[in-house]
C-alpha cells in the first residue's frame, strides 16, 4: 500500500507516455465501472455480462479470461513502466481505480483511471523497499484480489489468470522496455529479476510467487509457450495466440 505520497502526480510528458503507450486514460474518458466493483461477485457478474456482450463471448468462463487479459494490461503495464522508468509509484489499489470506455469497442481495450492521482516517488527512499510497496499496490491490493473473485464467480483456474498477467509482464520487460531509449538499464534488469525470481510471494499477498514458474517454461523458436490456454480462440472469428500450447503441441 502506498502510504505517504509526496508528489501530486506524474509530469505532463510522463503521463502522456502512459496514455499513448499503456492505455492510461485521458481526463475526458468516460468511466465504465469502478475497481471496487470487481471485488464483489454480484457486481463483477454484471461487469462480465456487459463485456461478454461486447466480445460476443460464448460463455462466462471465456469472458473471465478475456477480461483478465485486458485488465491485467490496464492495471499493471502503466504502473510497472512508471516504477522502472520514471521512479514513480502509482496507487492502483482496486478501490482507487476505475476502467474507462474503450476506443475500440469491438475488442474492448479498457483504459485505467485513478480516483486519486497521486504518486509515491523513489526520491529519498531505499529502492528495494519502495519497489515492494509499489508492487504490493498493483498485485496484492488489486490483481490478486480480482483474480480470486473471478475464480470464485466463474470457476476459472487462477493459473490461467496469472499466466494472462505474466504474458504482459514478460513482454513489458523483455521487449518494450529493452527497446526504449532510456538510461534505466540496471533498473529494468533488477525490477524484472525481482518480479520473476526473487520475490517469494510477498508482493502478491500469496504464499508463492505466481510468476516465478511461468518465467522458466519451455521455449519454441524463441517463443515462451504458455502452460495454460487463455481461451481466446473460442471468441467468434478468433484464432490461436502465437504462444498457445495448442499450436505447438507435438504428438509423442
Amino acid at each position: 500500500m502506498l502510504a505517504t505520497k509526496h508528489r501530486c502526480f506524474l509530469e505532463h510528458e510522463e503521463k502522456e507516455k502512459l496514455i499513448c503507450d499503456f492505455r492510461f486514460a485521458p481526463e475526458h474518458a468516460k468511466t465504465m465501472f469502478a475497481g471496487s466493483d470487481l471485488l464483489s461477485t454480484a457486481k463483477l457478474e454484471k461487469v462480465l455480462t456487459e463485456i461478454g456482450h461486447l466480445l460476443h463471448s460464448p460463455s462466462m468462463l471465456v469472458t473471465a479470461s478475456q477480461f483478465s487479459k485486458r485488465y491485467s494490461f490496464a492495471a499493471a503495464a502503466p504502473v510497472l513502466y512508471a516504477m522502472t522508468i520514471f521512479d514513480q509509484g502509482l496507487d492502483v489499489r482496486a478501490d482507487n481505480c476505475r476502467l474507462a470506455s474503450s476506443v475500440n469497442t469491438e475488442k474492448w481495450l479498457p483504459r485505467l483511471q485513478l480516483d486519486e492521482e497521486t504518486s509515491l516517488p523513489l526520491a529519498g527512499q531505499e529502492r528495494s523497499l519502495w519497489r515492494k510497496r509499489v508492487l504490493q499496490g498493483v498485485f496484492k491490493e488489486n490483481l490478486t484480489k480480482v483474480n480470486a473473485v473471478l475464480a470464485e464467480l466463474t470457476a476459472i483456474p487462477e493459473a490461467i489468470l496469472w499466466e494472462n498477467t505474466a504474458v504482459y509482464v514478460f513482454w513489458l520487460y523483455e521487449q518494450r522496455m529493452k527497446q526504449a531509449d532510456t538510461p534505466q538499464r540496471a533498473e529494468i534488469k533488477a525490477d524484472f529479476r525481482y518480479l520473476v525470481q526473487e520475490d517469494d510471494g510477498e508482493a502478491f499477498g500469496l504464499s508463492a510467487n505466481p510468476l516465478k514458474g511461468l518465467y522458466d517454461r519451455e521455449t519454441v523458436d524463441g517463443l515462451r509457450v504458455r502452460q495454460t490456454c487463455c481461451l481466446y480462440y473460442q471468441l467468434p472469428g478468433a484464432g490461436f495466440c502465437s504462444t498457445c500450447r495448442k499450436c505447438w503441441r507435438t504428438e509423442p
